[in-house]
């Protein structure tokens, strides 16, 4: 058996090459219990015990001599355990919340039965109004999530005490710190930034505010934790989408795409019944969004109008007395338009994820996954026209320049493979076995973050930015007309008692003197 996991751990190395081992933040949880006979009160012994998520098999364990049983690791999520043993009817109970570093008790009740006819007890699980937990947790599990008015996931984690944020999208402060005062994770891999995978990829969103456990390490802030879903027995696909384009200016737009099933399965029978077991199978998700003006302002917003900056092109200065001003200062209200959103203010927001499960063995699972997002932005204006330190809406920029606002590109990488086995020994012929309910998990993941700002007309041309133009010199002697009148400088001088004296200097052009202004076009 040992030479087994050996071989395995080094066919994973093999296969991904350089990269980091990830040794924290699991992302499991357990379900626990005892398992007695409704009757005479008296333990079951050995029983086995399988849990499924979404049809498919996700775990197993066997109790010892004494009914108890431990169910690890198990990826959050909602699970129906089914609980067999010799003389007794199946028992089945659905609904089991498993959250990430959770623990749930499960105790169960079987009713012997002398028939050979096979028959299921089917309970529903009840959520305990004190459950075991640690730390300062709060999470929202897929099925809250769906029911949450937004898909954004950011403004999801806003709805937990403790919690603020700006507006809309924007950075989180939990417990009064600084939005990078937090550490994201998403499934057990730290994150650059707090990119988020979509909503509909989310299996569990929690949120850490104290107590934090060993393996996140340590914030200042919060630790929010996302462990995305996995395959399921059925093929299922889900289609979403909203938009404002009909109704106002702002255009906001999302849709949002997500699909799940077995790619390769396995049926066994055993007497009656008939199983079938996901050997390979998939999950992804992927959520587009845009619109033109994130932020929109509470007071009116104007811009210059197509034909003003026509005319400011054409003519930008006009003459003042003896010099020149911008054209622009002399434009009226008629000059400008009144807009909803600010010009060029549009953002697009790409949020993937998917995950490949393979499952070998009942005790074996394999696990490759990642997640793509993207986002980009325009950058408005910076300068302060209100005063109070922050721009205004009708700045500069946004009324003349707007065309020319910067651009921001966001992208963010992140993938995983795992390898996770256990070893559920507890059954009446390996009561001398020393491995009994553990298993151990090995995780490989790679994660990089890639941002930019630029101003479109360049991107990374830098030494274009102050180009303005090639110029064609031309060098001519310059000279004063032939007697022409003749002109006046006064001089200056201070003598060493102070005397100032000035005395004229009669300058006067010749037909031998010439003035050349030398290397000047």
């Amino acid at each position: 058996m040992i030479k087994n996991i050996l071989r395995a751990l080094l066919l994973i190395v093999a296969l991904t090459g350089p990269g980091c081992f990830s040794a924290f933040a699991q992302q499991t949880g357990k379900i626990i219990g005892t398992i007695t006979d409704v009757d005479t009160k008296d333990p079951v012994p050995f029983a086995s015990v399988k849990f499924f998520s979404g049809g498919a098999l996700k775990g197993g364990a066997a109790a010892d001599a004494n009914g108890k049983y431990s169910g690890s690791p198990l990826s959050p999520g909602v699970y129906s355990m089914e609980v067999s043993s010799a003389g007794y009817k199946k028992y089945v109970e659905t609904g089991i919340n498993v959250g990430a570093e959770g623990l749930e008790r499960v105790d169960v009740k079987m009713t012997s039965t002398a028939s050979t006819t096979q028959t299921i007890e089917i309970v529903v699980h009840k959520e305990p109004l004190i459950g075991i937990a640690s730390g300062q947790k709060q999470r929202l599990n897929s099925e809250q999530i769906a029911k949450i008015p937004t898909r954004n996931p950011t403004d999801m984690v806003a709805t937990f005490s403790n919690v603020t944020s700006a507006d809309y999208g924007k950075g989180l402060n939990v417990r009064g710190n600084r939005s990078s005062d937090n550490a994201v994770f998403v499934n057990g891999v730290r994150q650059f930034g707090t990119s988020l995978p979509p909503a509909e990829s989310i299996q569990e969103l929690s949120l850490i505010t104290g107590g934090i456990p060993a393996q996140y390490g340590d914030a200042l802030g919060g630790i929010i934790s996302v462990t995305t879903k996995s395959a399921a027995r059925k093929f299922n696909v889900g289609v979403q989408g909203e938009t404002s384009s009909l109704f106002d200016k702002y255009n906001y737009n999302f849709v949002g795409l997500n699909g799940s099933g077995p790619l390769v399965t396995q049926t066994t029978i055993e007497g009656t019944d008939t199983n079938t077991r996901t050997i390979l199978g998939f999950f992804g998700a992927v959520q587009y969004t845009s619109n033109s003006d994130a932020a929109p302002s509470a007071i009116p917003i104007y811009k210059a109008k197509a034909s003003t900056l026509d005319a400011l092109r054409a003519k930008p200065l006009t003459r003042f007395s003896d010099s020149y001003t911008s054209s622009a200062n002399y434009l009226k209200a008629d000059a400008f338009e009144q807009v909803k959103a600010r010009p060029n203010m549009g953002d697009q927001t790409v949020q993937s994820n998917l995950s490949i499960d393979f499952q070998p063995q009942e005790n074996m699972m394999i696990t490759l996954g990642g997640n793509y997002n993207y986002l980009s932005s325009r950058l408005g204006p910076s300068e302060d026209n209100g005063g109070d330190g922050s721009p205004n809406p009708n700045s500069y920029q946004n009324l003349f320049n707007f065309g020319n606002n910067g651009k921001r590109v966001e992208q963010n990488y992140n993938g995983f493979l795992r390898f996770r086995q256990t070893f559920n020994n507890s059954s009446i012929n390996d009561t001398a076995s020393l491995l009994k309910n553990v298993y151990y998990q090995v995780q490989y993941d790679y994660s990089r973050r890639k941002s930019e700002s630029y101003d479109p007309r360049f991107k990374n041309r830098l030494n274009e930015i102050n180009y303005v133009g090639k110029f064609n010199i031309e060098k001519a002697d310059l000279m004063y007309p032939q007697q022409a009148p003749g002109f006046t400088l006064a001089s200056t001088t201070v003598d060493g008692n102070g005397v100032v004296s000035t005395e004229d200097i009669l300058i006067k052009s010749t037909d031998e003197t010439k003035y050349q202004l030398m290397g000047q076009p």
